[in-house]
């Protein structure tokens, strides 16, 4: 190898990039609960899901909360991943662009 040079394995790049493209495609609410044969629940929960238990009104905001937050961190993984993706694919082409300057 040529002073000034990297060796890198650039398939290696590639495949970790395919591999972060692909399980951030299947991070989906919606898509998990097809997958098991299910519905998502209702945007919000119905109180008299839980008869007339004391505190059910609130017991079902706190279970919309909850779901909420689930689907905050579904959005958050996805774009992490997307992030990590595109970081990979830079580092892949500055390494190709620092070796073609050195006449790799």
């Amino acid at each position: 190898m040529a002073e000034g040079q990297v060796d890198v394995h650039y398939k290696a790049l590639d495949d970790c990039r395919i591999q972060v493209n692909w399980v951030g495609g299947r991070i989906d609410v919606e898509g998990t609960f097809k997958d098991i044969g299910m519905t998502a629940p209702a945007a919000t929960t119905d109180s008299n899901l839980f008869g007339t238990l004391a505190g059910a009104h609130d017991l079902a905001g706190k279970m919309d909360k909850i779901w909420k937050s689930i689907g905050q961190e579904f959005t958050d993984a996805k774009a992490k991943l997307k992030a990590t993706e595109d970081a990979i694919s830079l580092v892949e082409t500055n390494l190709r662009d620092a070796n073609a300057a050195n006449g790799a």
